[in-house]
C-alpha cells in the first residue's frame, strides 16, 4: 500500500479480485466491476480516501483498520 496523496491508499485492484476470502467478497465485486468499466487499458489500481475505505469495511463486515492492514497485500508496486 503507498500513500501518494495524503489521506489516501493506492491499491491495486487486479489483486483484490485474486483474494477469495469470503468476507471480501463485496470489495472484490467493486473491484471486478471497476476493472471492467476501465477495460483493457485502464488503470488497474484506484487511490482510496478514509470515507471510502470506512464504507467498504462496514461492507465487508470489518473494523476499518482490519480492512487497511488486509489491503497492504493488494499495494501497487
Amino acid at each position: 500500500m503507498f500513500v501518494d496523496e495524503p489521506g489516501r491508499v493506492r491499491v491495486d485492484l487486479r489483486k483484490v479480485v485474486a483474494d477469495a476470502s469470503p468476507e471480501l467478497l463485496p470489495l472484490r465485486r467493486w473491484a471486478e466491476d471497476r476493472l471492467r468499466q476501465a477495460g483493457d487499458h485502464g488503470a488497474g489500481e484506484v487511490a482510496l480516501d478514509l470515507p471510502a475505505l470506512e464504507r467498504m469495511a462496514e461492507l465487508c463486515e470489518l473494523p476499518t483498520v482490519d480492512l487497511i492492514a488486509r489491503l497492504r497485500r493488494y499495494a501497487s508496486r
